[in-house]
């Protein structure tokens, strides 16, 4: 062996040492920075902020020069540097943008993230780091299914009609199956458009009393809903009594007794009522007759009574009239109104008769003396009926005489007879 040969051998030598001394060097401080271990879950088509933490347990600062994630078919991603610079012995943050892919079913997998820095003494580091996510599967809003209302119209005959209100507001074709067991239906089977409300009407021949006509609504191929409408023929209804209840006295002021009757002699009567106050405060009330005819009068009077004060009110009436009989209103108004009817009876009612006067023959003097003299009394009727009796006489007894034909003369006069 030569000097030559025998000192390239120790040249090799040395920088073999040389190499291995610094690979072990570069090696302890990159051994020094790692992750920690994260898992994340994403939302379909949301955008989230996630960090991946770094420890640095090297006695040198660490930088963080890049950022990646790896590319994946279940979610998009970009990383980010948060922390430039990770002090010896602690750590610090990198980061990713990740949007979720959009599934039906939850998807899990596992990803990488790459890190590229170095130490303040020039050395530079690659880390790798895996870590799991789960991707949710999108959440399905829910179905919203057709609707069905039935209503019917049928005559005693057995006829009419089967109205259909239905609703479809998914993008499905509904359909309505009808299933009779004797009516004739002029359609069984109907297709309702998607997105579209429409009132569908069935004519109904031969049905019979009380049957019942499914419909089924179906969304697509599947059954939704099944209602019904039942062929009840229209009857007759008895008049239902009315519920009277039962009396509740007010506590307001009630009239407890009244004259039903009145008599109007010359003129003059005075009608009554008691008045009883059922409450416990004072009230006070209007009292009158209403519906007096005409030449009859009566005053309004406001009365106030105690609490539970009972009083009778007399009602001073004047006036008369030719109605022999007539109906009058008692009113009492306060907090309620009162009504009641009174009967008055007209014991001297004017009367127009009729006198002959300057009669040539008795017989019209006698008559005009019999209807002044009538009365309401026994005496007078059978007065009445004698001086009939005898002007019955006398006509029979002078026959055709000219006397006859001139019983009364032509000059009248109307004369105002009171009976006493």
């Amino acid at each position: 062996m030569t000097v030559k040969t025998a000192l390239s051998i120790i040249c090799i030598g040395i920088f073999l040492v040389l190499f291995s001394v610094g690979s072990v060097a570069q090696s302890s401080f990159c051994s020094a920075v790692s992750f920690t271990d994260e898992s994340f879950s994403l939302v379909p088509s949301v955008e989230k902020e996630i960090d991946f933490r770094i420890k640095n347990n090297a006695h040198e600062d660490f930088f963080i020069d890049l950022v990646s994630v790896e590319k994946n078919n279940l979610f998009s991603a970009t990383g980010k540097i948060v922390d430039n610079k990770i002090f010896a012995f602690d750590s610090g943050r990198v980061g990713a943008t990740v949007t979720g892919g959009v599934f039906e079913e939850q998807k899990t997998a596992q990803e990488s993230i790459f890190v590229t820095g170095h130490f303040e003494n020039g050395e530079r580091c690659f880390l790798e780091h895996e870590f799991y996510f789960m991707v949710k599967p999108v959440e399905k809003a829910p179905e919203v299914l057709p609707e069905l209302m039935v209503e019917k119209e049928i005559d005693a005959t057995g006829a009419g009609f089967i109205y259909l209100n239905v609703k479809n507001p998914n993008s499905k074709i509904a359909s309505i199956k009808a299933e009779p067991s004797v009516a004739l239906l002029n359609r069984t089977f109907i297709e309702v458009k998607p997105f579209t409300n429409e009132r569908l009407a069935v004519s109904v021949n031969f049905a019979k009393d009380g049957e019942i006509v499914y419909f089924n609504l179906f969304s697509g191929a599947k059954l939704v809903s099944q209602k019904y409408a039942k062929l009840d023929f229209p009857k007759e209804e008895e008049p239902v009594p009315p519920i009277i209840p039962p009396f509740m006295e007010e506590k307001n002021v009630q009239i407890s007794s009244y004259s039903a009757t009145v008599s109007l002699i010359d003129g003059m009567a005075d009608a009554w009522v008691v008045l009883d106050n059922k409450s416990d405060s004072e009230k006070t009330v209007f009292v009158g007759l209403k519906n007096l005819p005409e030449g009859v009068q009566s005053q309004t009077v406001q009365v106030t009574l105690a609490p539970h004060q009972k009083r009778q009110i007399v009602l001073p009436v004047n006036g008369n009239t030719v109605l022999p009989v007539f109906n009058a209103i008692l009113s009492v108004e306060g907090d309620s109104l009162l009504n009641r009817q009174i009967v008055f009876e007209n014991k001297t009612p004017l009367t127009q008769v009729q006198v002959p006067v300057d009669t040539q023959d008795g017989i019209g003097g006698i008559a005009a003396t019999a209807f002044a003299l009538l009365s309401e009394n026994v005496l007078g009727i059978i007065f009445a009926l004698v001086i009939i009796l005898l002007i019955l006489l006398i006509f029979w007894n002078a026959g055709d005489s000219p006397q006859a034909k001139q019983a009364w003369v032509s000059k009248t006069q109307v004369v105002v007879v009171r009976r006493q």
